[in-house]
Parts: structure tokens; sequence; C-alpha cells
């Protein structure tokens, strides 16, 4: 249409649109905004992965690295490197590439972000940055939380976190509030009320329809693709109406009727006509029974010989290493991975670390055991503000049914004042992800930190978090706001010119209503 519009008849089809517009203006616009109950605001969820991920979290990141002298970055670097990111379910980090491009970054890069900034960005900023940006990875926790236990409860601590973000941010510069995507994180509790975990509508995973539609076009002559795709579709769902058992109608006689269990059988006992047609045994009942052996190799350096406890307590047992272990559908746990142990006897539940995994058999029974170091729950860390762990040093043994979950904890380092040291394992190249020249050197195996930024087992971290945070009072917001527009022209030297305290008492009780 356009090429016509453009074209030497170009009059006549303006005449015609023209004409369409004032007498059919359906044609041109979708009937469905003109519905009474339709609210384009209130019926459209906040899509978190532009409003958060690709908005607020890549604006602040972005405003981070600015700031970073020439000198601070190889030490970034470092940091990165030493990052543990066992228990994220997230591949390997390259982190000179999360460096030297975090102006192109995307939304899984922000993610990670998110869960390594206390343990990478905290030895870079004063107290002021290190509160607003924990409020930013507190905050993500609820957002990016899938299961919800208790809605109103969940949504009572969204608005909260997402109050207290927001007055770390104005606290910071008011300048923020120029950014729209700031604003829209408070219709975010909405949304979740209404359509359910924020996670669950991010528009990126929709994109995977991308692939029926490349899918129903292969058969396409390219002279009118759109029709060969309709029609590609019409017949997927007359397929799968057929296979379904669904109800069809005879349009000679006006009949309805099912196909017989002939052709349903087709799709019923063939597992490659399923395949084809994009249905996934799989993905509808998990057969695997949890905690499961993953056949992989044990590392020479891991290997160790036969606990003499259990071969004590389990007389006649031939017992083998496993490397890895499958928790369940979501968790995989090996050595060095911090669990969380639900003891048969009742006891208190607790944290510990696997040292090895093993599996004993004898004639046709098989257990697995895990081998653990128990860490004692302490207090809150002043520095990271997140929960401390204590190696208590005790090794015990457990049934790999015992542990409930993998949880993300760091090292110390900084009660422990780890510090970059000569990296012995570089392998010298040219490439990008080439480890540094530096690497960190934890100096105890005591003290370390649970990881309260961690988007991964979010229920089950929360138990032994015990972070609580009160709401923003009037008051402190009204010093706030005070604040942050100071902060705002401070920075200007004279460029602009610092609002009268009038204004700035207007603008306080303006933002605050």
């Amino acid at each position: 249409m356009v090429e016509n519009i453009r074209g030497k008849n170009k009059a006549e089809w303006k005449s015609e649109v023209e004409a369409i517009e004032k007498d059919n203006d359906e044609r041109l616009f979708n009937p469905i905004y003109r519905l009474k109950g339709f609210d384009g605001c209130k019926d459209t969820p906040v899509e978190v992965l532009h409003v958060f991920l690709l908005g607020v979290v890549k604006y602040m990141t972005q405003d981070f690295m600015k700031g970073l002298k020439v000198y601070q970055i190889s030490e970034l670097i470092v940091r990165w490197e030493a990052f543990n990111t066992d228990a994220l379910n997230h591949p390997s980090i390259s982190p000179s590439y999360v460096v030297k491009h975090y102006k192109s970054l995307i939304g899984k890069d922000f993610k990670i972000i998110l869960q390594a900034a206390p343990f990478v960005f905290f030895d870079f900023m004063s107290t002021a940055q290190k509160g607003h940006w924990f409020s930013l990875c507190i905050l993500s926790t609820y957002i990016f939380q899938s299961n919800i236990a208790d809605m109103a409860t969940h949504l009572a601590d969204l608005r909260k976190y997402i109050d207290i973000f927001l007055f770390h941010t104005i606290q910071q510069s008011a300048r923020w509030v120029n950014k729209p995507k700031f604003h829209m994180l408070l219709h975010l509790p909405e949304s979740v009320e209404r359509f359910g975990p924020a996670g669950l509508f991010a528009t990126e995973q929709f994109e995977s329809f991308n692939k029926i539609l490349r899918l129903a076009s292969i058969h396409s002559n390219r002279h009118n693709p759109g029709r060969d795709i309709s029609i590609s579709f019409a017949d997927f769902e007359c397929l799968r109406a057929i296979f379904s058992g669904g109800r069809l109608i005879n349009h000679r006689s006006g009949q309805t009727f099912f196909a017989s269990p002939n052709v349903t059988n087709i799709f019923r006992d063939n597992s490659l006509i399923r395949r084809s047609m994009g249905y996934n045994d799989n993905m509808v009942a998990d057969s695997h029974v949890y905690p499961m052996e993953m056949i992989t190799p044990v590392p020479q350096e891991e290997k160790e010989p036969p606990p003499h406890y259990l071969q004590e307590h389990l007389a006649g047992y031939h017992f083998t290493q496993v490397h890895q272990l499958h928790i369940n559908s979501k968790d995989v746990c090996k050595k060095g991975y911090f669990v969380v142990i639900f003891p048969r006897n009742k006891s208190p539940k607790f944290i510990g670390r696997v040292e090895s995994i093993w599996k004993g058999q004898f004639q046709n029974r098989k257990t697995l055991y895990v081998k653990i170091t128990r860490f004692q729950v302490k207090s809150i860390d002043q520095f990271y503000n997140m929960t401390a762990l204590v190696n208590e040093k005790t090794i015990e043994f457990y049934l790999a049914s015992e542990v409930a979950g993998c949880l993300n904890v760091q090292h110390d380092c900084h009660l422990g004042k780890c510090m970059p040291d000569k990296n012995n394992k570089r392998k010298f190249g040219p490439e990008e992800a080439a480890p540094s020249k530096e690497a960190v050197k934890h100096q105890d195996d005591h003290s370390y930190i649970i990881n309260s930024a961690s988007l991964h087992s979010i229920p089950l971290r929360q138990q032994f978090s015990n972070m609580t945070r009160p709401p923003i009072t009037p008051k402190a917001w009204t010093k706030c706001v005070q604040d942050g527009l100071k902060n705002w022209f401070e920075p200007s030297k004279g460029k602009a010119k610092a609002p009268k305290a009038s204004q700035v008492a207007s603008t306080s009780q303006m933002m605050l209503d």
C-alpha cells in the first residue's frame, strides 16, 4: 500500500485511504481499543525485561562503570573472576567481556550483574552507593520470584522494597526521576496481582514463536508469504483438532463426528510424529526419580578413598565416588556446593558444604550419600548487609534425599582481606576470555556470606537470610527529596541554578502526594 501511495496513481490511493479512515476506520484501527472495559494502562502488564533489566539495572550499571578510574578496571575484572557462580544455574562469565562491553549487554547479563554486584562492585563504592545497589539487588529477588505462596504478603513486601529502592535512588540524585521506567516500577505490584509472577510475562519468552513462523514459511514460494503462512497455520490447527480427538463437523451434511482411533493412534503411538508436531513428552511429565546420579567422570584431583564411616555402618556395601548429583529438576550439586539439609530425625535444618558424594550398592539396593561440612548461621554482616556463615569444621554424612536444595554462598573477602595476587593458572593468549594476570587468593576457609541477591531457590534462601527492612517514613521521604535535589545540582558547578527553599518544599510535597 505504501508503494502504491508513492507511485504514479498516488492521488487515487490517497483518496481511497482517506475514505476508509472516514467511513470504515475499523480496517485501520483495532476495535478492541474501543471496548469500555479495556484500559490500555491497567490491562497491560509491566514488562520486567525492558522496564527493569534493560531499564533500571542498565542505567545504574552504566552510571557505575562510567565513574570508575582506569586503574580500577583491572581489579574489577579480578573481582569478577573470583565470583562464585555455584547454584546460580548460569553459564560461566567472561569478566573482560562484561567490563568492556557494558553498554551493549543483554537481559541475562544484567541478571548475573544483579546477583554479583554486592561481591564485585562494593569495594569500589561509597556507603550511599552500596545502600542504593543493595536495595536494587534485594528488590530483584522479589521481582523474579516465580513461586509465590502468599500473594498478599508478597505484594506488601514488593511494594515496600520498591519504595526503599526509589528512596535510595532519589537520595543519590533526583535526576533519576527523568527516567519513566523508575515510575513504572510503582505499577508492578498491580501487574503481579492480576497477571501473576512478573517473570511469566517477559516479552522475550514469546520470541520462540519465531520458530513456528519459520516452519510455516519453509514451503512458501515467497510470492505471497503471508497467505502461505496463514494456510500452514490453518493446517496445524486442523491436525491438532483431529489428533486430539476433537469434535469435527461435516459441512455438507451438517453432522458432527470424531476421528477414528486408527487416525488418532498415529499421533498417540508414534513419538516421531509427536516430535514433528512440537509435542515433547519429557515436558509433560518428568519420569526421573530424584535424587539421581549424573553419569560424569570424577576429576582426578577430587578422587578420594571410600570413607571409613560408611564402610563401618554399611557393611557389605560397595562404595564408588560420584561427581555430580541431581537434587531435583533444577538443582545440581557437586564438591564445593553449599546445600540445605533437612535431617530425617527432625533435627533443625542447616547449611553445609558438599565435600564428596558416594553411591553404595549391595545386591539390588542402591543408596546415595553426601559428605557434608557443617556451617553455622551467624548475624548480619555489616559490610555486605547479608547473613554470615561460619565453618564449624564438622564432617557428617547424610542421605542425598535429605538435601533440600542448593544456595549460592560467597567467601567473605572483606573480613578475610583477600587481595589480588599473581595468577599461576593463567593461560596467556590474545583471547578476550583469557584470565587476568592476577587472581583473588582467599586467606581462610572460615567466613562466608549467603548471597541474598541470588535469584535461585529464593524461598529456601529466605529461611536463612534473617533480613528485615523497616518501611520509609514520610519524614524520611521529605529529607530524601531535599538531599536528592541538592545532589542533582551540585555536580553542575554553576551551570544550573539550585532551586529555592520554597521550591524544594513544594517539590517534596508533590512527590509525597
